[in-house]
């Protein structure tokens, strides 16, 4: 789904559920809120990788925090 995202000056829009709903009702897929929670921390420690504003320490501290979050789930 990312690579159909569109981009922006303000840098790239975290995948909506709506998009995620459409990815289910194109393609058939059934996805758990588990399945659903999983895509959005994918996608928030992608974002935050990829944020190009802020200093190197900015940038690991959001990568960490991603990782957390994602630990969580």
């Amino acid at each position: 789904m990312r690579r159909r995202m569109p981009h922006s000056e303000s840098g790239q829009a975290p995948v909506g559920w709506q998009d995620i709903q459409a990815f289910c009702r194109l393609t058939g897929t059934h996805l758990s809120p588990q399945d659903v929670e999983l895509i959005e921390a994918i996608d928030d420690l992608y974002l935050a990788h990829s944020v190009s504003s802020g200093s190197d320490a900015d940038k690991q501290q959001r990568k960490k925090d991603s990782l957390l979050a994602l630990g969580k789930r």
